[in-house]
């Protein structure tokens, strides 16, 4: 092992989130309040298995990163594979998590290269950076702005999919 506590020439997941990954999200804002970035984010309680009547509940869905725009609103998932894998490896779980979430945008990266998918255009891109807070938020010709703090008749702890169904937000 070299000095980092990594075995020589393997560099596991976790090491690309916390040497490549993170440090590119630091860097496009979104540990800035009252932006957060929610690393190792469980989303789901797992598949209810009944075998033999007993229940037990299988493994949960995480994300690698949770992108938040506010504390009470997600806006992207991050899904991050090793370095030496292809990156493409992590678009199809990005997909499936953000859908299932009810998010507008998500990535897949290896740490050296980002595909973002874009719901709100329907685009899949290769691109150099994640986008800031403000470009994901913000720009008014392709980007739905955040939600008010308060909706008449929703609880705050909500907000509504694409297809108008309500979902708790994830925290």
């Amino acid at each position: 092992m070299d000095g980092d506590g990594q075995r020589e020439g393997v560099i596991t997941e976790a090491d690309t989130c916390r040497e490549y990954v993170t440090p590119r999200l630091v860097a496009a804002g979104w540990s800035t309040e009252p932006h957060a970035i929610g690393e190792q984010r469980s989303f789901t309680d797992g598949r209810i298995i009944v075998t033999g009547g007993r229940v037990r509940r299988g493994k949960q869905r995480r994300a690698d990163y949770l992108l938040y725009y506010r504390r009470d609103y997600s806006l992207a998932i991050v899904e991050a594979k090793a370095v030496g894998l292809a990156v493409e490896t992590g678009v199809q779980q990005a997909r499936e998590s953000a859908e299932m979430l009810g998010l507008k945008f998500a990535y897949a990266t290896n740490g050296h290269r980002i595909i973002e998918i874009d719901y709100i255009t329907g685009s899949e891109r290769e691109v150099e950076r994640f986008a800031t807070p403000a470009e994901q938020s913000l720009e008014p010709e392709r980007r739905a702005p955040p939600p008010q703090d308060t909706i008449p008749g929703r609880p705050q702890h909500s907000r509504r999919r694409p297809n108008g169904q309500d979902v708790r937000a994830v925290r």
